[in-house]
């Protein structure tokens, strides 16, 4: 093979640079089109704020709940996020619906504050979210910088979520049948304070009037918690509740050799949710939250009965209330 010439090469290379000046990407992402409006927003400058911001939220599907992402975790490596197809180095605005915030900086600030305010963050107990609960552990030297990174990801992530105005918190069966329920019924209580402190820092940071009239409200889904198998109810009366708390044992239980411990099972889960309902309490200051949960039991059902008399006797201590999922 001959090699090239050298004015060959540089026609080549001319015709590459005019070929990325010109592409589609090139061009969503070219900051000097968005900012030839007066506020950075190009030519939706003419249109009002109020027009705007619906466009925003047609655009950004603020009916559609937020949920927090499953690709990079706050302990991927740098490798593994630069090459997350989402929110990588090679992201394109289609490959997320949030990822054309990144044309303009006034278009973003206008966007963000459509969805946070207008919009819902959906925080479902699973995997996804509990890599962002508690502190990354450091176990050894060559994972100081993991450590590191992953404290400061999930910070950054509870910052993020405490600025929605609207947040949902929910917990299903399947969550509750993987592993020990107690461990799940604890991650709800980690939210509640994630979300708490998240926003006494930002208020601390940002101490203003407007910030203090910010009118947060938070569901907490309890789903079918107290009339399920697990926690509670370990004492099956059908067919199909044998067979949950059957598959269960099998499946967490059938290496080791000793039985779990229903009844400390069923208490841990119910002293959680009073911590719950205690740091709600305390902390929540002008937010309102809103515990749901199913309270049609059957009458064999007697701890979770039991606990749940428990649980709305505590809601209306502190001026809650625990409502039927089914009066929604």
């Amino acid at each position: 093979m001959t090699p090239q010439s050298p004015r060959a090469a540089r026609s080549t290379r001319k015709h590459f640079e005019d070929a990325v000046r010109t592409s589609p990407k090139s061009v969503v992402t070219t900051s000097a089109l968005w900012v030839a409006g007066k506020g950075g927003c190009g030519t939706l400058e003419i249109l009002p704020k109020e027009i705007r911001q619906k466009i925003y939220g047609y655009a950004f599907d603020i009916s559609t709940p937020i949920t927090v992402k499953k690709c990079c975790g706050p302990e991927a490596t740098i490798r593994e996020r630069r090459a997350c197809r989402k929110h990588g180095t090679g992201a394109t605005t289609k490959a997320s619906r949030f990822n054309m915030l990144q044309v303009s900086k006034a278009m973003s600030s206008e966007a963000l504050w459509v969805v946070r305010s207008q919009g819902s963050l959906h925080l479902e107990v699973d995997r996804a979210l509990t890599q962002y609960l508690g502190c990354y552990r450091w176990n050894g030297q060559r994972q100081f910088l993991t450590s590191r990174l992953g404290c400061k990801r999930k910070m950054t992530m509870w910052a993020s979520a405490g600025k929605y105005r609207h947040v949902e918190v929910a917990i299903c069966k399947e969550t509750l049948l993987d592993g020990n329920p107690v461990i799940h019924t604890n991650y709800l209580v980690d939210i509640a304070s994630s979300l708490c402190q998240s926003w006494l820092q930002t208020s601390s940071i940002n101490a203003t009037a407007a910030d203090s009239d910010v009118k947060r409200t938070v569901k907490v889904k309890l789903g079918s918690l107290f009339q399920d198998v697990l926690p509670f109810n370990t004492k099956p009366y059908g067919a199909t509740s044998s067979w949950e708390l059957n598959e269960w044992m099998y499946r967490y239980y059938l290496l080791s050799n000793s039985e779990p411990d229903l009844d400390k099972i069923a208490a841990d889960s119910g002293h959680n949710l009073l911590r719950l309902v205690a740091v709600i309490a305390k902390y929540r200051g002008c937010s309102q939250w809103e515990i749901v949960a199913n309270t049609q039991l059957h009458k064999d059902d007697k701890v979770g009965l039991g606990w749940l008399h428990v649980i709305q006797a505590e809601c209306a201590r502190h001026g809650m209330c625990l409502e039927d999922a089914g009066s929604e």
